[in-house]
């Protein structure tokens, strides 16, 4: 835990995310700014005290839960198991205690609704976590009650808001504060109006991994699939057009390590499927995982 005199000492990096505090063998302190891997304008070690920064993001999971959680309303995230979903956890844990996530899935429950992944790579996500997972089964057309549902069942746990990870679009948005309102919920949509470059970069920032595990056919080929995302995949996706957070439908991805999850979840890819116009590789986990 970071006491009050590091903090004075110290300024915002003695409680930010994206720095590491390494303790040399002749009792010296270094405090590494990894956000300046993304972006070289931030220096590698900063001058202490540092008062003001942009890229400041509180390090939630570093502080100690109880007080907090107390004051904090509960919430449950919208968890497609993406790195936008990611994102919207780890600004929203700042202001809530996130202690469910929700997930809709297939008719059979064997895999995810929107992007097909299977039950068990979800579960071991949501296990990561460390939070209560909310599944309902549906198909497109009852997805809308079956969502609904599932949210007087948070609501009945006491949860008070569900956080989205809308980036761009209004009507998404408001559909969310549709169902929400229906159960009594408040919407929460940390990532709405940022820069999908921004949504990106946090991600890579926070130290998030993630694989992307379906592309359109239209914007990308099947050899993105299960390609880790990284700083070079912008430079590649600006020279085909293609959004920087895949707003457009370009790509989908799957989250396997990030600072929520207790311990990273290990995967490997499967076979390779072509529908609707869009590739997709089956993740599977590897033995190691949940052994």
């Amino acid at each position: 835990m970071t006491g009050t005199a590091e903090q004075a000492r110290v300024g915002l990096c003695a409680t930010c995310a994206h720095v590491k505090r390494i303790d040399s063998a002749r009792g010296a302190t270094f405090y590494l700014c990894q956000y300046s891997r993304l972006d070289p304008s931030f220096p590698k070690y900063p001058p202490l005290p540092v008062r003001a920064c942009r890229a400041h993001q509180p390090d939630v999971s570093a502080q100690p839960n109880t007080a907090q959680s107390e004051t904090r309303p509960k919430a449950i995230v919208s968890w497609s198991g993406g790195k936008d979903a990611c994102v919207a956890l780890h600004r929203a844990r700042a202001d809530y205690d996130v202690v469910a996530a929700l997930t809709m899935m297939d008719e059979s429950g064997e895999r995810s609704r929107a992007h097909g992944v299977r039950e068990e790579v979800m579960r071991a996500q949501v296990t990561a976590l460390g939070v209560r997972w909310i599944t309902r089964r549906c198909s497109w057309d009852t997805y809308e009650g079956a969502f609904i549902d599932a949210l007087h069942e948070a609501r009945n746990g006491g949860a008070a808001a569900l956080v989205g990870g809308d980036i761009l679009y209004p009507e998404h948005k408001q559909w969310v504060e549709g169902v929400c309102a229906a159960a009594s919920l408040s919407a929460v949509e940390p990532n709405f109006g940022s820069r999908t470059i921004d949504i990106y970069r946090d991600f890579l920032g926070m130290g998030g991994v993630a694989r992307i595990i379906a592309v359109s056919a239209k914007a990308l080929g099947a050899d993105w699939l299960f390609r880790a995302l990284d700083e070079a995949c912008l430079d590649e996706f600006a020279a085909l057009g293609v959004d920087a957070c895949g707003e457009n439908g370009e790509y989908h991805t799957l989250v396997t390590s990030c600072p929520a999850f207790s311990r990273p979840i290990e995967v490997e890819p499967g076979e390779r499927v072509f529908r609707r116009g869009y590739w997709a590789v089956d993740v599977r986990l590897t033995d190691a995982t949940g052994s």
